[in-house]
């Protein structure tokens, strides 16, 4: 066969490297895919191989599924719903399956529990709406004897005349989260037609070879309509809750109205449970039901028809009726539904316990309890972004109060968001201060230590005695010492969170019984109330300062390619995954991505009657790309397919954080799939010690490459060589060999007329 059948096809990692960059070429064209996803070839008057008689060079530039435009960068603000969506992925893997019964129904417990709290995250973002509009707008800033109202002409309008009757102001207020409403399954019906319509091939038998594993479509349409059901009760609920409580103090005059309303909530009620049921029909979570569900046209037209119904109640007139205080009803919800969600993340905690069992065969992160850990962040930061959001719009529509003040009936004076989210706060306040704490410590404690057990690796590779260069092996031991705190990170995680989870039970706990905020524990003007009362609003400041941060380091990320990378690596973790529990996160990138490469791969494998071979070649989460393809191509694909991974995540991420999906008997069906009979693997990993993020995959496959290219000084140079990091594995001497190595394993297998060698300068990010 001709040399050109061989294709050799790259895919960068997370920093979204130009196809200019990934192929080494001035100019490429594009020859499949389209803007946001696609495959690229040398241009014209560029070689289209590399070297003589090398194979054609293709590479797969996905980076505009993540990034592009620098709006984006408000994606950032949907962290929460990102995490809650993360959550289930982080399950456990038992060490022995046990009673497959007993296994499965934890599992289902486990996935319906992530999916009711993923729930209990759109009512978070709904009441935070609701507080924000109808609470301290239209119920209480436009109130009587309200100067907030008065000093301002878009507001005042509310407060005389027709629209002044709270009813009334209340159902203009609802405009508001029903527009979030909208706006939110814009993007959720936006993303999903662009990520989550295209199936991949049949696999070859690991957990990712699902044939209906990269394809969510019906899933995500589902659990989009049952969130936006859920959203539309929170608005209908929080409307009709205190217009039915003013007809029932009247009494006889308003009491078909009352009935009327009674009927509303309860319908309300209906709808909530409705959809907490759904969540765990088989027929609504299985990926490859495409058939209609019955119930759910029924809760949608139910949500739908109690909107109108809603606001034609609340419009009612209802002569002498006066707003005071805080809207009724809306303090006790938010009570009761972070009550409820603490009582969630104990059963989540239960059933991954169970699921877990007493050993765990393989090191996980978070001791495998990533799933109630990371659930419990997402619930608490939507919490703190609530807070932050409704303090910082009290304070606006103020112009003078702070959020909580030590000063006796201050309350009285100013706009009244709920006490709890004086909690929210305060606790966050004490999680920065914890993150200060940690990170000093790891700074001055942890890493000097890391370093020091570092050296004596350094000392041994290079062969040099106890006092040889100290400097130099200091220099590496340095970067190595750095690079290893990755594998601590879930240790660290669990460090700050646990009691963080522990102290919001007691906190639920004390506002159930107490009712009050942090303040109100102790005497009104004291010293103790003075520094609760700074306390607060130092982590209610602090909230707003971290939101906005959110959206300048997202758009920081689009022109700086430091802050690109540690950006996109968490992001790029968190959005490889389905959105399988909360339809409204961030489209999963690898939906279209893998297929994607399925697609090309079989094109690739199969053309022309040549027999042809592929190299994959994959960098960063890359190869977490190129891993994933491989468990979705077709076994005669397979036999004409090779594998180059360096810098990979695969099992120092997301095998700690994904045991379920990336463990070693995973990853062994990779290895697998692409050896040959009586043939070493043709998958070769390669790594620094160096790099931060990639590291060892399976010991058969791995070869761990040196972390410089000389340790000494070169004649007639005034540096020392750089210590390699996660970008710099072409310039190791080792990875050309490494590459040869691995092209003549596919040409023995296939018995490819490929003579000489393949391509050994293999792009990498930024």
């Amino acid at each position: 066969m001709s040399k050109s059948a061989i294709t050799e096809l790259r895919v960068h990692g997370v920093s979204g490297t130009p196809p200019e960059a990934i192929l080494l070429r001035p100019h490429v064209r594009r020859i499949a895919g389209d803007s946001r996803a696609g495959f690229f070839r040398p241009g014209d008057g560029a070689s289209p191989t590399d070297g003589e008689g090398g194979p054609r060079l293709e590479a797969y530039s996905w980076g505009n599924l993540t990034s592009g435009a620098s709006s984006r960068a408000l994606w950032l603000l949907l962290l929460p719903a990102m995490l809650s969506n993360l959550a289930p992925w982080m399950r456990p893997r038992r060490a022995r399956p046990g009673d497959p019964r007993r296994v499965a129904a934890a599992e289902g417990t486990l996935l319906g529990l992530c999916r009711v709290l993923a729930l209990t995250l759109t009512a978070t973002v709904m009441l935070t709406a609701v507080g924000l509009v109808m609470d301290l707008v239209a119920w209480q800033c436009t109130g009587p004897g309200r100067a907030c109202g008065a000093r301002r002409s878009y507001l005042s309008w509310l407060g005389h005349g027709w629209w002044s009757e709270p009813g009334r102001r209340l159902a203009v207020g609802a405009v508001g989260p029903l527009l979030t409403i909208g706006l939110l399954w814009y993007l959720g019906h936006r993303t999903w037609q662009r990520y989550e319509s295209r199936p991949a091939a049949e696999g070859v038998g690991a957990a990712l070879a699902d044939p209906g594993f990269w394809y969510g479509r019906h899933l995500v349409g589902r659990l989009r309509l049952l969130h936006v059901v859920v959203a539309l009760a929170t608005v209908t609920g929080s409307l009709v809750w205190p217009v039915l409580a003013q007809d029932r103090h009247r009494g006889d005059p308003a009491a078909g109205r009352a009935v009327f309303g009674s009927a509303l909530l309860v319908l309300v009620g209906l709808l909530v449970c409705g959809c907490a049921v759904a969540v765990w029909l088989p027929g609504v979570v299985r990926r490859d039901a495409a058939g209609r569900v019955v119930a759910l046209p029924v809760l949608r037209a139910l949500a739908l028809f109690s909107v109108p119904a809603a606001v034609g109640y609340a419009v009612l007139p209802r002569p002498g009726w006066a707003s005071a205080g805080a809207l009724p009803g809306f303090t006790g919800s938010v009570i009761a539904l972070f009550s409820a969600q603490m009582v969630l993340l104990v059963l989540l905690t239960v059933a991954t316990a169970v699921l877990r069992g007493r050993r765990l065969p393989y090191p996980v992160a978070m001791a495998g309890f990533g799933t109630p850990i990371v659930a419990a962040m997402a619930l608490f930061l939507a919490s703190a972004f609530s807070a932050g959001a409704s303090f910082r719009i009290a304070d606006w529509l103020d112009g003078r109060a702070v959020p909580s003040s030590a000063a006796a009936g201050a309350a009285a004076e100013r706009l009244q968001p709920p006490q709890s989210y004086a909690w929210a706060g305060f606790g966050f306040f004490f999680g920065c201060v914890a993150l200060v704490i940690l990170g000093v410590l790891i700074r001055f404690w942890l890493q000097p230590r890391l370093v020091a057990r570092t050296e004596q690796q350094v000392r041994a590779d290079f062969g040099l005695g106890p006092h040889d260069s100290p400097d130099r092996v200091r220099q590496i031991a340095e970067v190595a010492g750095a690079a290893s705190l990755t594998d601590r990170g879930g240790t660290l995680l669990t460090l700050v969170f646990v009691p963080g989870a522990l102290a919001a039970l007691a906190v639920t706990v004390l506002v159930l019984v107490w009712g009050k905020g942090p303040v109100d524990l102790v005497a009104a003007n004291s010293r103790p109330a003075m520094v609760l009362s700074l306390i607060t609003n130092t982590g209610a400041y602090l909230i707003g300062v971290f939101a906005i941060s959110l959206v300048v380091v997202g758009r920081m990320a689009y022109r700086t390619a430091k802050t690109r990378r540690l950006v996109g690596i968490a992001w790029d973790l968190g959005t490889f995954w389905p959105r399988d529990a909360h339809p409204l996160a961030p489209p999963c990138y690898a939906e279209r991505s893998v297929p994607d490469l399925v697609t090309r791969v079989c094109w690739l494998g199969t053309g022309d009657g040549e027999q042809p071979g592929v190299i994959l070649a994959g960098h960063s989460q890359g190869s977490v790309l190129v891993a994933a393809t491989m468990l979705q191509l077709p076994p005669d694909v397979l036999a004409r397919v090779a594998v180059l991974t360096y810098g990979s995540p695969l099992t120092r991420l997301y095998g700690a954080f994904f045991p379920a999906y990336f463990c070693p008997p995973e990853l062994a069906g990779v290895r697998d799939a692409v050896t040959g009979e009586g043939q070493a693997p043709r998958w070769t990993n390669l790594y620094f010690e160096t790099d931060p993020i990639g590291g060892p995959v399976l010991p058969e496959i791995d070869r761990r490459l040196l972390p410089t290219s000389s340790f000494t000084r070169p004649a007639g140079d005034t540096a020392d060589p750089p210590v390699f990091g996660h970008s710099d594995y072409p310039a190791s001497p080792g990875f050309a060999e490494s590459v040869r190595t691995l092209a003549a394993a596919l040409q023995q297998d296939r018995t490819l007329d490929l003579p000489g060698g393949t391509s050994a300068d293999v792009a990498v990010d930024g």
